[in-house]
């Protein structure tokens, strides 16, 4: 399948049993790149902090393919606004379709919303040895700045004004 078969949506708080399906389908190297640590099995409250999604500034995205008589989520995004001017964003994607452009779209899909909320930059961090994220980044947003502090980079993606005529594609869809 490629990623045309994908469908980007908001996250909603009744796609917990789908999330914990996600996670599941991320290897421990893949969990302990997006978390941090090694992270055997969600928590209610990383489960719960994984569906939040509010209009007061935290945002998430999901992306998922039609699987027979199923619908499977593949990869998760979040924007957090930090201070009106500034987001953060985390991406994840399962392991069976990372490199397959997923997480492009779900980065993409957030700076169209962090436009839209009028924030100038996006800041994530990453381990230093995730080089696939780091690259993903200076893809989707060129002019990326890239800061090593200790053990984490901080990646700052600078997103101007937003290209004529584009809009989020969630907004698009609606």
């Amino acid at each position: 399948m490629d990623t045309a078969h994908v469908v980007l949506r908001p996250l909603r708080a009744d796609d917990e049993p789908a999330v914990e399906a996600w996670f599941a389908g991320l290897s421990p190297v893949s969990r302990a790149l997006r978390f941090f640590s090694p992270v055997p099995r969600l928590t209610t409250s990383m489960r719960q902090l994984l569906v939040a999604n509010d209009r007061a500034g935290r945002r998430g995205v999901v992306a998922e393919v039609r699987r027979l008589l199923r619908t499977e989520i593949v990869g998760i995004a979040h924007l957090a606004e930090l201070d009106g001017r500034r987001g953060e964003v985390a991406v994840a994607v399962t392991d069976g379709w990372q490199g397959r452009g997923v997480g492009r779209r779900l980065l993409q899909e957030l700076g169209s919303q962090a436009r839209g909320a009028q924030l100038g930059e996006l800041v994530a961090y990453t381990l230093p040895h995730n080089r696939a994220s780091r690259s993903l980044f200076r893809t989707v947003f060129p002019g990326t700045r890239q800061r090593y502090d200790e053990d984490l980079v901080e990646i700052v993606c600078f997103l101007g004004p937003t290209p004529r005529g584009e809009q989020s594609a969630l907004a698009t869809a609606a």
